[in-house]
């Protein structure tokens, strides 16, 4: 267990040293003297004071008196011994060679030791003492050299020897026993170490060091297997109370309370701790005692934000222990385990900046991994996650690891790099769901075939598990379904129902999931009566999602071109006591339907009924863009301006705000109220949606500062930066950047710059466009005007200014594109060639 009473004050030097000075003091005492120095005398008051320097100075002086040098020596010796100058020693005794002063000899032989030199301290102690207790502490000491030296079994023969010596001394055989006990079990012979405490004498030992020798014997009877004669000795010293000393209460409080906490005595182990925690007063003791009872409230959830609050003041308190290191992680990885990752994350960060030596320490790591992960800070969890696996020497620890980055890189959209390190993982409990996991990633990143042939692979092979399997089949067919293979996905859904293929290994969930797959999948291939009848199976065999069945069946009908019975249908079912998401579902389904029928009246009835009875819902935000888009399609454009301020004020993060600032900037526009659409643009800008939609949002927000030029000719200016801007950003489909590559020669035009408009036009649109026709880029009718308008820009440019040969040229181009406007410039060049031939 390793407690303060086994590695503190009572250590084996420690006690080997103050039993040396406790009859040391025979050493320094007076031999009989009538007379003694003052200088001696002072040396001797230093010594027993703990004057150490005092006594060496005057017992130096008192060795030029020739009638009391040989005590003024044993003086100074003992003194140089305390403060840990044994160099000094060795050159003292030396210099006095002395070889019938056996004192002197025990001290040099000390000096050796402590300076690990045992062969000459050895050589000193192979002496026949003949003062006994000098012949006494010369053996311990000789018993020191010997386990220094490793020889285990001449150093407990020793320790024999001198413990038989003092049996009849309590205090002195307590000692020997305890050294001679700490040896052996350093030496890691534990049993034999028990055996020499295990007898009545130990067990009956009072005073001195005798309670940190019950509780070490305590300690070895556990580590022996004896754990019931551990808890009785335990008991024993802990029934003393404060009669024991602190520092061995404390550590036999808290391992009653850890005994008592293994056989569920919950109750009972608090309070011991508690008792122990009372009874600490030193901070070393504190901290003890407040961690035993700290790790006892973190598992009672009664008592829990006192653990959490004791751990964090403990640990800031003792900084530098290496219990307070273990504590603080304990604290983070409690915290993470009952779901408080914020916390959590908190803590193992404050983990590694108080304890260093944690940065390489792959649990508190991986710990802080998983907090972010759990935070949604998947790109710190990719990079913690690495960590951790890179410095693991555990292959699973290594594959968990892996497999985490791999899940938060998906996270983050980065599905190629998750594919990668879930790739990593050949072997182990995480190979299977590795493998499916990394076919999922690789699909997600586009690489459609490659994840195709992975699930196709795990479908067939009876190694994986039946779930993975399974699953992997299901992805196949839901794969095969999404590319328009309908005949192959019913194929491999029907194989999946099959028992000879599942056998008993399909669970409901994913036997829903096969019907809802293959009636999706007769569905798409306008088997419109086999997917209503995968859908009534569900409805059968799950009652608790009939009426959403029944919708989907409705959905069947509105396939078939039914669309007034699929609208009826779905009418008849908010007539029942129905789920309020599907009733939710319904609503807005009949609401599109009516949108895509043109019927926006109607469909912007049903939007705002949906945004009134479901106002907390994820949805209405969109529900009420669409009201927006209706009153949009209806010229409506006040209408759509106030329904995007409720948008704004009930569900500013929605996922909708981009797409309603956009509405909201083109209907501002509308009304020629440029200065509040670019406000509104600048927010959808500012948005999480999608990057088509911010590019709309900056390029309409520059056709407000264009718009605006005409007032200010500044706004010409942020306008070009604005369009420039777009270009370099996010990609933009061909189209998009024709029509804005020809908005910055607009610009350039009003900024009267018309160099640069004439090369903007010609370089930037009018060969863009050309060179991507060529390969095969599909333009929009918005962006072949453009390509026109700029064309005829250059001509007559050209025109104007005599170039006419140049002015041809660039209408031969337009004429050449097949673009509407051809005919416009085979008109435009028919006229110019009668110009260049001298024609009117």
């Amino acid at each position: 267990m390793g407690f303060l009473y086994r590695k503190g004050k009572y250590s084996s030097q420690k006690i080997i040293l103050c039993c040396a000075f406790a009859i040391g003091g025979v050493f320094v005492e007076s031999r009989g003297f009538a007379q003694e120095s003052k200088e001696l005398s002072v040396a001797r008051s230093a010594l027993r004071d703990g004057i150490n320097s005092v006594a060496i100075k005057n017992a130096e002086e008192a060795t030029k008196n020739v009638s009391q040098e040989i005590d003024a020596r044993h003086v100074l010796l003992e003194a140089l011994a305390k403060e840990n100058r044994y160099a000094e020693i060795i050159e003292k005794t030396k210099e006095w060679n002395d070889q019938s002063d056996e004192h002197s000899r025990y001290w040099q032989a000390w000096a050796y030791f402590n300076l690990n030199d045992l062969e000459n301290a050895l050589s000193l102690l192979d002496y026949v003492f003949s003062n006994g207790e000098l012949r006494l502490l010369a053996n311990r000491l000789k018993a020191r050299v010997y386990n220094s030296q490793g020889n285990i079994s001449a150093a407990s023969d020793t320790y024999q020897s001198v413990q038989d010596a003092v049996v009849s001394n309590d205090t002195l055989f307590a000692e020997v026993v305890y050294e001679r006990a700490k040896m052996l079990d350093k030496a890691n012979l534990k049993a034999e170490a028990f055996k020499i405490l295990d007898n009545e004498k130990v067990l009956k030992l009072t005073g001195g060091i005798s309670n940190a020798l019950l509780a070490y014997t305590a300690d070895l009877a556990e580590e022996t297997g004896d754990s019931k004669k551990a808890n009785d000795i335990r008991t024993r010293i802990f029934a003393k109370g404060d009669a024991v000393e602190e520092e061995i209460f404390v550590s036999v409080a808290c391992a009653i309370s850890k005994s008592l906490w293994l056989a569920d005595n919950q109750e009972g182990s608090v309070k011991v701790a508690e008792k122990a925690v009372a009874r600490a007063t030193t901070k070393k003791m504190r901290m003890i005692a407040g961690y035993n009872l700290a790790y006892r409230e973190l598992a009672m959830p009664s008592l829990y934000s006192n653990g959490v609050a004791r751990i964090r003041a403990l640990v800031r308190e003792n900084l530098n222990e290496d219990e307070s290191c273990k504590a603080q992680i304990a604290l983070a990885d409690s915290l993470l385990k009952t779901g408080n990752a914020a916390d959590a994350d908190k803590e193992y960060k404050f983990a590694v900046e108080a304890f260093p030596q944690l940065v390489l320490d792959e649990h508190a790591v991986e710990g802080r991994a998983w907090a972010m992960f759990r935070l949604g800070k998947y790109a710190e969890a990719v990079a913690m996650f690495a960590r951790a696996a890179q410095i693991s020497t555990n292959e699973n620890t290594k594959a968990r690891c892996y497999f985490k980055e791999g899940d938060s890189l998906v996270a983050e959209g980065l599905y190629e790099n998750a594919a990668g390190r879930y790739a990593r993982i050949k072997s182990g409990p995480f190979a299977d769901s590795a493998r499916f996991n990394c076919a999922d990633a690789l699909s997600r990143a586009g690489k459609n075939d490659e994840a195709y042939k992975m699930f196709s692979e795990l479908s067939i092979d009876k190694g994986v598990s039946p779930r993975v399997r399974i699953n992997a089949a299901l992805r196949t067919a839901q794969s095969d379904a999404a590319s328009g293979r309908f005949e192959t996905a019913i194929e491999t859904f029907t194989k999946i129902l099959s028992p000879e293929y599942s056998g008993t290994n399909l669970t409901s969930s994913v036997r829903i999931q096969v019907l809802d797959g293959r009636g999706r999948a007769y569905y798409r291939s306008y088997r419109y009566k086999e997917a209503a009848q995968d859908f009534e199976t569900i409805a059968s065999d799950c009652p608790a999602e009939e009426k959403e069945m029944r919708f989907f069946v409705a959905l069947c009908r509105y396939g078939e071109g039914k669309g007034e019975e699929a609208r009826s249908l779905a009418l008849e079912l908010l007539k029942y006591e129905i789920a309020s998401s599907l009733k939710a579902d319904i609503i807005l389904w009949i609401a599109k339907f009516d949108f895509t029928q043109g019927n926006y009246k109607s469909a912007r009835k049903g939007f705002e009924e949906f945004v009134e009875k479901y106002p907390s819902s994820l949805r209405a935000a969109e529900a009420l863009v669409f009201a927006a888009r209706s009153a949009a399609a209806e010229n409506n454009f006040t209408d759509v301006v106030e329904i995007v301020k409720q948008i704004a004020n009930k569900f500013p993060n929605s996922p909708f705000i981009a797409e309603a600032c956009v509405l909201q900037g083109e209907a501002l526009m509308e009304l020629a109220r440029f200065n509040d659409a670019v406000l509104a643009l600048e927010r959808a800008e500012r948005s999480t949606g999608s990057a088509s939609l911010r590019n709309r949002a900056v390029m309409l927000k520059a056709d407000c500062l264009f718009a605006m030029g005409s007032d200010n000719s500044n706004r010409y200016s942020e306008a070009l930066e604005e369009y420039r801007n777009l270009l370099k950003g996010e990609r933009l489909s061909s189209s998009v950047r024709l029509a804005v590559s020809f908005k910055v020669g607009r610009t350039l035009e009003k900024l009267q710059r018309f160099e640069e408009a004439v090369n903007q036009y010609y370089s930037e649109v009018v060969l863009a466009y050309l060179d991507a026709r060529k390969r095969n880029e599909w333009f929009d009718e918005n962006a072949r005007a453009f390509f026109a308008r700029a064309a005829f820009y250059l001509a007559d440019s050209y025109e104007t200014s005599g170039q006419l040969t140049e002015a041809t040229n660039i209408l031969q181009l337009v004429i050449k594109s097949g673009v509407s406007a051809a005919d416009e410039a085979k008109r435009r060049y028919e006229k110019l060639r009668k110009k260049m031939k001298g024609g009117f």
